[in-house]
Order: structure tokens, then C-alpha cells, then sequence
């Protein structure tokens, strides 16, 4: 149960899970229309995937919570979740079980990802470095603050990014050693969904982002599903709900002397 409840918390944060080896099946995400004023596409591929750049969701601060369903084909778990970040600095989630229970509370920084596990009385500290030996994708802070707001894991850069088609949608390809990232937008250049697949291991990831609320030049994601391809089978929705582009709450963060430390 506790390790269940804490790999949900990391999922919203750690797009590394997905190269634990998952398999989730198909779930639905509503859809709704994005009425951001359309981009004018450029015909130059360097200066298009700098267009996107520009145009991806953003904000100094951003704060949501999340009712989450999490299920692994043996075990289901509800858990709510309180999400505050503030841009470049931190990402910082508390999660409740039963809606009173807390489990977990995450602190991820530039340099490390730190976890109190409030059920086992246990403080996790572990570099981005420990991280990739789960995984060979270039994960840091900047990938995670990018899913946090809706945008695609990875920025399109030359070299290593291709354009894939353009019709309705806009897919782009960016090659990542042995980790290849495929990211679908609209018009307005917003990302739809984002698949991650680690070539030659069968292992893959797919975030779908729907029902979109607008704020300004952003288009933020209401709600949005984690399907996961592997040898396990995952399940993971979230719905955010009391969204706000401010700080709302102290990001207490404090670990009680009595607790383990494990430092990975």
C-alpha cells in the first residue's frame, strides 16, 4: 500500500517511472476546443521550434489541486493532491489518502528530488543523477516543471528534433540518445499529448492533456491521463480543479528529526 501511494505521488513529477516497465489500459480524457488565436507557422524549422518555445504555458507561480485515481490491475488508490510551484525554484506536492490522511509531501529542486514519507517516517533525498540509473532520458527540473504545466517534456532544439507532419496537428520528433520523444500540438502551437519511448526496452509513455482552461496566452490542462506501456500494468487520472497562477500556501517542507534518511 505505502509503496502504491507514493509511486502515485511521484508519477505527477517523475516521467521516469515510466521506464520501470508499466502497462496501463485505455482510459478517456475529455475534450474541449482550444480558441487560443492561431500561430503563424514558420517554414523554418529553427525558427518554429522557437515559436513553440515562446508560446508553451507559463507563469511565475502555479497552484492546483488534484483528485488522482491510480490503478495497477491488483490494487486501486484515491489520493488528493495540492501542487504549488514557483517558476525555476521549486515543485512542491502534498498528498492526502481519505481526504484528512496525510501520506507524502515532495520537494523537488533544481539539484534534488526530496520525499517525506509521513506513513513509514522516512526522508528520501535523491539526485537527478540516481534518477537516470532507472532511466537514460536527460531528466532534470526543467522537464518536470514543463509537465507540471501542460507543456511537452522536452523543448524542440536542433539538432536532434524533426518535423514529422502538418496537418491538423503538429508532431515533432526529438531523438534523445536511446530515448525518442514524440509531441503533438494544435494550431496555437499547445501540447495535445506527449509520448516518450525508450527504444529497445519495449517501454513507453503517453500523457494526454485535456479540458483546457484558458488564462491569458496560456491554455492549462484540467485534467490529463498517464498511460504506461511495460511489463506491469498502471492506471493514473488526474482532474485539477482550484487552479491559480499565484502562491497560495507556505510549501512547508520540514523533516522531523526522529525520521530515517536515505540519501540516493
Amino acid at each position: 500500500m505505502r509503496r502504491k501511494i507514493i509511486n502515485t505521488c511521484l508519477i505527477i513529477l517523475l516521467p521516469v517511472v515510466f521506464l520501470l516497465g508499466c502497462k496501463t489500459k485505455k482510459n478517456t480524457i475529455k475534450k474541449t476546443e482550444i480558441t487560443t488565436q492561431e500561430i503563424a507557422i514558420p517554414n523554418s524549422p529553427d525558427l518554429l521550434f522557437t515559436e513553440i518555445k515562446k508560446t508553451k504555458n507559463s507563469a511565475a507561480a502555479v497552484y492546483y489541486k488534484a483528485d488522482v485515481d491510480y490503478n495497477d490491475g491488483k490494487q486501486e488508490v484515491s489520493l488528493e493532491l495540492e501542487l504549488q510551484a514557483q517558476q525555476d525554484q521549486y515543485i512542491w506536492l502534498n498528498a492526502k489518502a481519505l481526504g484528512f490522511v496525510n501520506v507524502a509531501r515532495i520537494l523537488i529542486k533544481p539539484d534534488s528530488i526530496r520525499i517525506i514519507d509521513l506513513i513509514n517516517k522516512t526522508y528520501i533525498s535523491a539526485s537527478y543523477n540516481y534518477m537516470r540509473s532507472f532511466s537514460e532520458a536527460p531528466i532534470n527540473f526543467e522537464q518536470l516543471q514543463n509537465l507540471v504545466l501542460g507543456n511537452a517534456i522536452f523543448d524542440p532544439s536542433l539538432p536532434g528534433t524533426v518535423l514529422d507532419t502538418m496537418n491538423q496537428m503538429l508532431t515533432i520528433l526529438i531523438n534523445l540518445g536511446t530515448t525518442q520523444q514524440k509531441s503533438v500540438y494544435n494550431k496555437a502551437l499547445k501540447t495535445q499529448t506527449v509520448l516518450l519511448t525508450e527504444q529497445g526496452r519495449n517501454r513507453q509513455m503517453t500523457v494526454t492533456y485535456g479540458d483546457f482552461l484558458l488564462m491569458g496566452d496560456n491554455s492549462f490542462p484540467q485534467q490529463f491521463i498517464i498511460n504506461i506501456q511495460g511489463e506491469k500494468k498502471l492506471d493514473c487520472k488526474f482532474r485539477l480543479n482550484n487552479f491559480a497562477t499565484e502562491l497560495k500556501r507556505d510549501a512547508q517542507f520540514v523533516v522531523p528529526k526522529s525520521y530515517k534518511v536515505q540519501v540516493l
